[in-house]
């Protein structure tokens, strides 16, 4: 792990006039170049009325710009043999290529012409209206996904957090174009905007692209109001004719800026994290109640999750809730051994270096260090930091946040509410 510091390769970061920040760190030993264009604006930051303007802004730069019709913009990055996507997130939208090194100028020509020139055609708007409807239709007959937005809709209940990212296919089907165009205008900002690239650059060639590019793009001034959230103690049943019964536990945790993040990591980890991960072993391996079980962590600017999710059979439900409610509350209260506490942080930055490898995970990586901290975060601080972690610091974290105070908990499926007691998972 050590070695891998030595080897550094060559961070930029350039703050243009207007706001826009461009962050690039150049791997001359890669063939290919990952380039992002990352807005500060996600899911959260929409009115309840306008849920999934984010996503369906993401979805129409594709659809046509004043260069380039949709099938023109596949091809061309086709033939470069390249990847061109795009994502929505609560906090951000980002649209990215992968090329070869070679490619890049043809490659970023093609991203920012999306980015900045695409023309919401009327009737294109029209169709991807019943296109994304589709998608949500499709997450909710798929109940191991819906059921984590029923969750957070339920969580975080009083603010647009938990708000879904594609929004509802009512919210989505009332949004008209002029609607689109002002949310674009108001939020892809050039203060709200980061360009991160990985790889095989040329950094001052790559400079002067963007700021040729980019350089009209105006200011707005001080950013949206964001509310903190504040997790709700929520116990909810939702009766669906599923042959699974669908469980959702969750807790307040760590934002993404906080200190207590590596530790966690390292708490999630030894939840449900994994293969040999506590709730892996009790529920999957030594009972046999569920083949999907396990836990995740979430976080964002001032807010965290740590959520348990596991699927199983109607006369199974109560069970698979009672050992999630023990394994809770051994990790509260008993000590972490040193062979449990190091395996976990070993698998952590395992994971890392390996993610590492590939230039689209570091340019994430590269771009979020930038949003949330304003520098770059070198991999070998992470991995130190993974290290300094103490079992005493996870204990100190677990008791913080596994308290019934803080648990809530989804389930969904064919069964009656009163079936399950309300403190069974709490102790």
């Amino acid at each position: 792990m050590k070695e891998f510091a030595k080897h550094m390769n060559t961070y930029k970061k350039v703050v243009f006039d207007n706001g826009l920040r461009l962050v690039t760190l150049r791997v001359p030993h890669v063939h290919s170049v990952s380039l992002g264009i990352w807005v500060c604006t996600g899911s959260r930051h929409e009115q309840p009325e306008q849920n999934g303007i984010s996503h369906f802004l993401e979805h129409m730069v594709f659809k046509g710009t004043r260069r380039r019709d949709a099938l023109q913009i596949a091809r061309e990055i086709e033939s470069l043999g390249g990847i061109l996507n795009a994502f929505t997130s609560k906090e951000f939208t980002g649209f990215y290529v992968k090329v070869m090194s070679n490619h890049l100028p043809q490659a970023f020509d093609l991203l920012s012409d999306i980015f900045l020139n695409s023309v919401f055609d009327p009737t294109e708007i029209e169709r991807e209206k019943q296109v994304i409807a589709q998608e949500i239709r499709g997450v909710e007959d798929t109940p191991d996904e819906y059921i984590h937005d029923l969750f957070l809709q339920s969580y975080w209940s009083d603010n647009t957090l938990g708000m879904p990212i594609m929004g509802t296919a009512s919210t989505v089907m009332a949004l008209e174009r002029e609607a689109i165009l002002n949310y674009y205008w108001d939020h892809y900002r050039p203060e709200r905007i980061v360009l991160a690239a990985v790889g095989n650059i040329n950094q001052p060639k790559l400079e002067a692209m963007v700021k040729k590019a980019f350089s009209h793009l105006e200011p707005a001034g001080s950013p949206p109001f964001i509310k903190p959230p504040h997790g709700n103690h929520a116990f909810q049943v939702i009766q669906k004719p599923l042959e699974q019964v669908h469980l959702c536990m969750g807790t307040t945790g760590p934002s993404a800026i906080s200190n207590l993040r590596y530790a966690g990591y390292i708490l999630d980890s030894i939840l449900g994290g994994g293969m040999s991960s506590r709730l892996f072993q009790e529920v999957r391996e030594k009972r046999g109640l569920a083949y999907s079980i396990g836990s995740s962590f979430f976080s964002c600017s001032d807010a965290g999750l740590l959520s348990i999710y596991a699927g199983t059979g109607e006369e199974s439900v109560n069970e698979v809730l009672e050992v999630c409610s023990r394994e809770i509350k051994n990790l509260r209260d008993e000590s972490l051994s040193p062979e449990e506490l190091n395996r976990s942080k070993e698998k952590i930055k395992g994971n890392l270096m390996l993610s590492c490898e590939n230039t689209d995970f570091r340019m994430s990586r590269l771009a979020k260090s930038e949003i949330y901290f304003d520098r770059y975060i070198p991999e070998q601080e992470v991995l130190d930091s993974i290290d300094a972690v103490t079992a005493e610091d996870v204990q100190r974290l677990a008791g913080a946040i596994l308290q019934k105070e803080h648990l809530a908990l989804t389930v969904m499926g064919n069964i009656a509410p009163s079936s399950i007691p309300k403190d069974l998972f709490s102790q």
